[in-house]
C-alpha cells in the first residue's frame, strides 16, 4: 500500500513538472505562431500558445478560450467585452493578458488562481475596483489600470511583490494605502491625472522606484520619507499646489531630471546641493523670488527652466554650472545679471524675455556671452 502511495505522490509530482516544463520563456514565446483567428486555432488547440482577438467585433469573451489549455499569451483589445467569465481562469498557464479599451467593470475573484500571469493590461475599461484577490498574482510584474474609473486601490496590492510596473493614470483616486510602499520592485510607477492629495508615510519605501509621474494632481506637500526613494531618476510632480519640498528632498542621489513645473513653491531648500547627478531642472510657473543658489554647485545639470517665477535677483555662483547648456529666466523681475554670467562657457541658449532690463544692462550681457543666444523679446 505504501508503494502505490508513493508511486501515486510521484506520478502527481512529475506531471507538475511537465506541465510547469511547457512554460516558454518570454523571448521564446515572440518566436511562437500569433494565431488571429479563432477558427484556425481551434483545428489545433493544444498548439496554440499565443492568440489575438483584437479589433473584432466581441462582445464578449468567447467560450471556446477555456480550450486553450496551453495558452500563454492572450490578447482581446479593442472589443466592447464588459463582463469576464470565469473560463478564463482555466488558462492556468497564462503569461499575458491585455483587455484592454473594452468596458470591463469587474475581474473575477478567480483571476487571483493565474498564478504564472506577469502581465496585466485594463488600460481604458470601466474598472470601478481591483478585487482583493489580485494579491495572489505573486508573479505580476506589469499591471496597466490607465484610463478607469476607480477611486481606489485595495491595500492587498502591496503583496505584490514582484510587480515592477504600474500605471494608474487618469483615473479618481484621492489617496494610496500605505501598503502601496511594500512594492519594494517597483521601478515605474504614474499616477498621473487623479485628484491625490497627500502621499502615504510608507511611500518611501518605494526602495527601486526609478520613475514617477505624479503630474496633475492635488498635492500640497511631500512626506519626510519622500527622500527615501534613492534610486529615483525621473520625478514629475508638475500642475499640483506644493508649496515646500521636504529636506529629505537631497536625499535623491540619482535624480536626473526633476519636474515641478506649476506648483505654488516659494523656495527650494539648499540640500538639493546633494543632488549630484541631476541634469534637467523645470521650475517654471512657481513662486520663487531668487535663483535656487542650491543648485549652482550642481556640475551635471544641463538645462534648468524658471519662468514665469518672481525671481528679482540671480545669486553670483550662477557661473559655476559649467555644463549648463540651456538657461530659461524669462517672465521674472530680474533688472541685472552678475558678472559671474559670462562664465557660462557652454551655454547656448539663454531666455531673458520679460524681464525689466534696461538697454544699457542687455548689451553688457551681451558682450559677456557673446558666443550665446539671448532672446530677449
Amino acid at each position: 500500500m505504501k508503494i502505490i502511495l508513493f508511486c501515486l505522490i510521484a506520478l502527481c509530482a512529475n506531471l507538475y513538472l511537465f506541465a510547469e516544463s511547457l512554460l516558454i520563456d518570454a523571448n521564446e514565446l515572440k518566436k511562437e505562431k500569433l494565431f488571429s483567428s479563432l477558427e484556425e486555432a481551434m483545428r489545433s488547440p493544444e498548439k496554440v500558445f499565443r492568440l489575438n482577438l483584437s479589433n473584432t467585433r466581441l462582445n464578449e469573451v468567447p467560450k471556446e478560450i477555456e480550450k486553450f489549455i496551453h495558452l500563454q499569451e492572450l490578447s482581446l483589445s479593442s472589443n466592447k467585452i464588459e463582463f469576464i467569465p470565469d473560463e478564463i481562469c482555466k488558462l492556468r498557464k497564462i503569461q499575458k493578458i491585455n483587455l484592454s479599451y473594452n468596458r470591463i467593470r469587474l475581474l473575477p475573484a478567480c483571476i487571483s488562481q493565474l498564478g504564472h500571469l506577469q502581465e496585466l493590461n485594463l488600460m481604458a475599461n470601466e474598472m470601478m475596483a481591483l478585487a482583493p484577490e489580485i494579491a495572489n498574482l505573486k508573479k505580476l510584474e506589469s499591471l496597466f489600470l490607465f484610463e478607469n474609473t476607480m477611486v481606489e486601490i485595495p491595500k492587498e496590492i502591496g503583496q505584490l511583490t514582484n510587480l515592477q510596473n504600474l500605471d494608474i493614470r487618469k483615473n479618481r483616486l484621492k489617496e494610496l494605502p500605505e501598503q502601496i510602499g511594500e512594492l519594494k520592485n517597483l521601478q515605474t510607477l504614474n499616477l498621473a491625472s487623479n485628484q491625490i492629495t497627500k502621499l502615504p508615510n510608507g511611500f518611501g519605501g518605494l526602495s527601486a522606484l526609478r520613475y514617477l509621474d505624479m503630474t496633475s494632481n492635488k498635492l500640497t506637500i511631500l512626506p519626510e520619507s519622500f527622500g527615501n526613494l534613492s534610486n529615483l531618476e525621473d520625478l514629475n510632480l508638475s500642475s499640483n499646489n506644493i508649496g515646500l519640498l521636504p529636506i529629505t528632498f537631497g536625499n535623491l542621489s540619482e535624480l536626473k531630471k526633476m519636474n515641478l513645473d506649476k506648483n505654488s513653491l516659494i523656495a527650494i531648500p539648499r540640500e538639493v546641493s546633494s543632488l549630484k547627478n541631476l541634469q534637467r531642472v523645470y521650475l517654471n510657473q512657481n513662486s520663487l523670488d531668487s535663483f535656487p543658489e542650491g543648485f549652482t554647485s550642481l556640475n551635471e545639470i544641463q538645462s534648468i527652466e524658471l519662468s514665469h517665477n518672481r525671481i528679482s535677483t540671480v545669486t553670483d555662483s550662477i557661473g559655476l554650472m559649467q555644463r549648463l547648456q540651456i538657461l530659461n529666466l524669462s517672465s521674472n523681475k530680474i533688472t541685472s545679471l552678475p558678472e559671474s554670467i559670462g562664465d557660462l562657457k557652454k551655454l547656448t541658449t539663454f531666455y531673458l524675455k520679460r524681464n525689466p532690463f534696461s538697454k544699457p544692462e542687455q548689451e553688457k550681457v551681451k558682450k559677456l556671452m557673446p558666443n550665446c543666444k539671448i532672446y530677449w523679446d
